[in-house]
């Protein structure tokens, strides 16, 4: 994935644990030990022996669901999204309807391109989990698959649950700008980068935005101070996607599928 695409809404790829929602089996010390060094692990980036840690605790105890779960997540996170179904399909059938299991399941649905199953899963889980993120994680499902005016409600939602967050008002502005509102897509890009707290990404985002309203020079301008080489190869890279009509197909050029997870926020119970 190119810089152009990397930061593309990212906030919706917080898939936290449900705390307490049911009684888990109570962990052993060598167990919640595991665990505990897997949820560090994770926060660290070393996803790959996160999943190792949780792969374990889970032989252990097959039958708590918070184990299961953490590895789903975990396994998102690595780039494995067949794996996290599968654990996530394990915490459903521990604890029926559980909606962070199907919000799992939509989210590895997108990483495997079937949209519309994604979309369907997270709909159902957004209104029960009622977290920005995943409201955010409805929004590119919903923009996948052409649904635009679905996604402005899903990301407006989840505005509403974070209001000073500058990912989702970015993400807005990419809607705005695949469903060809470009000056809504230009003056909201334009209050994301005016704030003090914007990112490299930010910026990028931005000049993507405005070569897709063929605003070519400001383009250029959102993008000084990088490397000439580098911004050539991302305004390249936008005309490319510009020239593309299908505004579906655009989305999936851009790349808005999230290619990984945080880790979990909350602490396995009993841990």
């Amino acid at each position: 994935m190119t810089d152009l695409t990397r930061h593309w809404l990212p906030v919706a790829l917080t898939l936290a644990l449900l705390g307490g929602c049911t009684t888990a089996p109570t962990l052993s010390t060598q167990e919640a030990r595991l665990t505990r060094l897997a949820q560090d692990l994770s926060r660290r980036g070393d996803v790959a022996s996160a999943v190792t840690l949780y792969e374990r605790a889970a032989a252990t105890m097959p039958d708590n669901p918070d184990i299961q779960l953490a590895l789903g997540q975990a396994q998102l996170r690595n780039g494995n999204p067949q794996a996290a179904s599968q654990a996530f399909r394990k915490v459903y059938q521990l604890r029926p309807e559980d909606p962070e299991a199907v919000l799992g399941l939509g989210y590895a649905a997108l990483l495997e391109h079937n949209t519309e199953r994604a979309q369907a899963l997270i709909a159902t889980a957004a209104p029960k989990i009622n977290t920005y993120s995943a409201y955010n994680l409805l929004g590119i499902s919903a923009t996948l698959n052409g649904e635009f005016e679905q996604a402005h409600q899903a990301l407006k939602t989840a505005e509403s649950l974070a209001p000073g967050n500058l990912e989702i008002k970015a993400n807005q502005a990419m809607v705005y700008a695949l469903s060809d509102d470009m000056p809504a897509a230009i003056e909201q890009i334009a209050a994301v980068t005016a704030s003090p707290l914007a990112e490299p990404h930010h910026f990028r985002r931005q000049a993507l935005i405005l070569v897709l309203a063929r605003q070519d020079k400001q383009a250029e301008k959102a993008l000084q101070g990088m490397p000439a080489p580098a911004r050539k190869a991302l305004i390249a890279r936008a005309k490319r996607i510009r020239a593309i009509a299908d505004p579906i197909q655009r989305a999936s050029a851009i790349g808005i599928i999230p290619t990984s997870a945080p880790a979990p926020v909350a602490p396995l119970p009993n841990s």
